[in-house]
């Protein structure tokens, strides 16, 4: 095993032996028994670099890189951790946490060129399978329905639900977009409701094979948000992973090269809010339909534009005729002021109120969830009459509704979905935008 010193010109070095292994909360992490070091500054200055300056991120030079050669021959890389140093008279140990590691494998060349993905997720997510697999035991033939088929633009996805674990294999006679993998667990993410994370993956192609294994991340296990297709009154699969496709290929189209999509990181910060209380989950929602409602495409008219900056300067010069620019209640408007060159939510949301895509009453319930919640009102649920604490279930359920509509709407799905702010949730079919009443562009 070797430790680098990252972004160092005379880099401080750690070489010997050690092993990679599980801690008890499922961490990857690692020892190392040194039997070379190199530049090492001595001992005192090198436990005051590693502990850094409080209140400030840690500086390049205080990551390692680790490289190390396994006995069936694999070269497993970190190119970034953190590193912890004990010292025993002459002997250093260096042991760490590692967030992945990875290897690559040369593989023996086909005629036929085929890329490919599998995900591991070792979760048991709820999905609805359509294909039956067979597992054989020592005693028994078993067909249960835990597979899913379906093809994407010349990609073919294989999911199956093992023990414990979700797999995803993905095969394709063409090169994948960059970081496919992310928008699959993106995807993933947002029909299941769930934080959806990958511990093995593995990419490959004609010539080698790309290994990652990763710790697990924080995540609640108690999120209680509501899936966008109840899968519990499902006419037929096919609705799901048609969905599932269509967000996948909305991810593909707009991500970033690198990190996640805009549209995700709101779903995930709902999902995430909904494993607090009710106020949390509010906020949570409220706020993620906030963002959502700023990536809608609103045309604004240029002569309320024009408007809006008159006014602007026309109540600067009056507080500045009455002297009351410097003061308190005249930098207070001020502020409000600066607030008309920002649309709401419900200006942004009205093109799609006014071409028939979602209902004037969705936003309303936005409003009401919203208001009492960012103003620090408290819900007691302990001591909330029942009629109370069922109208609030009914609020999130109705704006759970409505942030799935606008998603729907940026990745252009047109199927079918559970509406929770119906009585019974019913299975509707988004809405096509009525053309001459949709002012979007």
């Amino acid at each position: 095993m070797e430790l680098v010193q990252n972004d160092a010109a005379d880099p401080i070095t750690y070489v010997g032996r050690g092993y990679i292994y599980q801690d008890s909360e499922g961490i990857l992490s690692f020892k190392l028994y040194t039997h070379e070091v190199r530049n090492a500054p001595g001992i005192f200055h090198e436990l005051t670099q590693l502990i850094g300056t409080p209140g400030t991120l840690y500086k390049e030079d205080r990551y390692y890189s680790l490289s190390c050669l396994s006995y069936q021959g694999d070269n497993w890389r970190t190119p970034r951790l953190l590193i912890s140093i004990t010292r025993l008279n002459d002997d250093v140990l260096v042991s760490g946490r590692l967030f992945a590691i990875s290897c690559t494998r040369t593989v023996q060349h086909s005629t036929e060129k085929q890329y490919y993905h599998r995900l591991h997720v070792f979760d048991d997510i709820d999905l609805p399978f359509m294909e039956f697999i067979e597992t054989v035991t020592a005693t028994e033939r078993i067909h249960s329905r835990h597979r899913a088929r379906l093809s994407l633009n010349r990609k073919e996805f294989d999911i199956r639900k093992g023990d414990g674990e979700i797999i995803v294999e993905v095969a394709s006679q063409s090169p994948f977009p960059s970081n496919f993998f992310m928008r699959i667990i993106e995807a993933m993410t947002f029909v299941s409701a769930r934080q959806a994370i990958f511990r093995v993956l593995v990419l490959g192609d004609d010539k080698a094979e790309e290994f990652r294994l990763t710790s697990p991340r924080m995540q609640s296990s108690t999120t209680k948000m509501r899936k966008p297709i109840d899968t519990v009154q499902l006419a037929e699969p096919n609705m799901f992973w048609r969905l599932f496709s269509t967000f996948l290929e909305y991810a593909i189209n707009n991500a970033p090269e690198r990190g996640w999509n805009r549209c995700a990181v709101h779903i995930q910060n709902a999902i995430d809010a909904s494993a607090k209380s009710l106020d949390a989950w509010a906020v949570g929602l409220c706020v993620a339909v906030d963002g959502l409602s700023q990536m809608v495409a609103v045309q604004e008219d240029a002569g309320e534009n024009t408007k809006r900056c008159k006014l602007i300067e026309h109540v600067k010069t009056f507080l500045k005729e009455r002297g009351w620019n410097e003061s308190t209640i005249g930098n207070r408007a001020l502020g409000l002021l600066s607030q008309l060159h920002q649309l709401r939510v419900k200006d942004r949301l009205e093109p799609l109120v006014a071409s028939g895509v979602i209902d004037k009453e969705l936003v309303q319930a936005w409003s009401r969830l919203r208001h009492p919640s960012a103003h620090g009102t408290v819900f007691d649920i302990e001591a909330a009459p029942k009629e109370e604490v069922e109208k609030l279930w009914h609020e999130i359920d109705t704006v759970t509704t409505l942030l799935y509509l606008i998603v729907y709407h940026l990745i252009g799905y047109r199927g079918f979905y559970t509406d929770y702010s119906k009585m019974g949730w019913e299975t509707v079919q988004v809405r096509v935008p009525d053309q001459r009443k949709d002012p979007t562009p």
